[in-house]
C-alpha cells in the first residue's frame, strides 16, 4: 500500500506522528497533527500490520472512546491526503472523547 492515498473527507480521520511506541509492550502514543493531547494506540489497532509503528513515523488514524479516554483505531502507516477541506474539528473531537 502506498503511504499517500487520496480519500473522501471524513470527520473521523486524523493525522499524527508516533510520539512513542514499544513493540515489546504492544502500545504507544500518537501526537495529533493539530493541537491536542497525545492519543493512546495499541498494536492491535494497526490496520496494515504486521509492520510495527516507529517513533517519528507519520500515521493516519481514527478515534474511538477507550477505557481511559481517546484511543487510536484503524491506524495506517503514512498520511492519507484528504480531498476537500481540512479537519479543524480534530481538537474538539479529541476533547469530547476525553471528557
Amino acid at each position: 500500500m502506498h503511504p499517500l492515498l487520496t480519500i473522501a473527507p471524513s470527520p473521523t480521520t486524523f493525522h499524527g506522528t508516533v510520539a512513542w511506541f514499544s513493540e515489546d509492550k504492544g502500545f504507544g502514543f500518537i501526537k495529533p497533527r493539530l493541537e491536542g493531547p497525545t492519543v493512546f494506540v495499541h498494536s492491535a489497532a494497526v490496520a496494515d500490520a504486521p509492520k510495527p509503528l516507529v517513533q517519528g513515523e507519520l500515521v493516519t488514524y481514527q478515534l474511538e472512546a477507550g477505557p481511559k479516554g481517546a484511543q487510536a483505531t484503524n491506524v495506517l502507516h503514512g498520511w492519507l491526503e484528504l480531498t476537500g477541506r481540512a479537519l479543524p474539528h480534530a481538537t474538539r473531537a479529541v476533547a469530547e472523547l476525553l471528557a
